[in-house]
């Protein structure tokens, strides 16, 4: 006598949700173009050079403005 085995096919299952890992997201990222005078910009190459992060500097010039839409 001949036993077949009868297993669930992969495919037919729902894929499981992936756990979220890392970093808490902050926003929503878009990637844009921006021109700047050099003066500026060697103001925030200088923050970079101190170690900062060349988006955190921008992030925190855009959301201290008053100007804001």
């Amino acid at each position: 006598m001949r036993i077949i085995r009868v297993t669930k096919n992969r495919m037919n299952q729902l894929p499981k949700p992936k756990k979220k890992t890392g970093r808490p997201s902050i926003g929503t990222t878009r990637k844009v173009s921006l021109t700047l005078q050099d003066e500026v910009w060697a103001l925030i190459d200088a923050r970079v050079a101190q170690g900062e992060k060349q988006s955190a500097v921008l992030r925190e010039v855009i959301e201290s403005s008053d100007n804001l839409l």
